[in-house]
């Protein structure tokens, strides 16, 4: 089965505290897409059910990056996710009483734009979920 394990480690006058929790489903998806300089709108096409996701991990390596999820008929998008470079987004299902998941509607497709017109980007995502709810 996969699983994830994700450490968050904090550093402060000399002292580390650090927490880890593996987080085991019987599915995952991942994507590693590049992302040139001034790029507006790549489409990505990544379907997921919000409501099975049991970890999510984004990260933007390179620039800032802006996801945007879906595209109605009216042109409009469902969530709007900014992400800082080097600065990782996770999300468990254990904290969903206490902390939304920033993907708050079921994606198909992801919109991302590298406003730097100096450095690429790689967007990473690691999805694991549970098929079978």
């Amino acid at each position: 089965m996969p699983s994830h394990k994700i450490t968050k480690t904090c550093y402060v006058s000399g002292r580390t505290v650090r927490d880890s929790k593996t987080y085991t489903a019987d599915a995952a998806n991942q994507w590693e897409v590049p992302v040139p300089v001034s790029t507006t709108d790549q489409v990505i096409v990544a379907e997921i059910d919000v409501s099975q996701i049991v970890s999510l991990f984004i990260l933007s390596d390179g620039a800032d990056l802006l996801l945007e999820t879906n595209n109605s008929a009216s042109g409009s998008r469902d969530d709007y996710i900014d992400l800082i470079d080097g600065v990782p987004y996770t999300w468990s299902a254990d904290e969903a009483n206490d902390v939304a998941c920033l993907l708050t509607t079921d994606v198909d497709t992801i919109y991302a734009t590298n406003s730097d017109a100096s450095n690429a980007a790689t967007l990473k995502i690691e999805v694991l979920y549970d098929s079978t709810p």
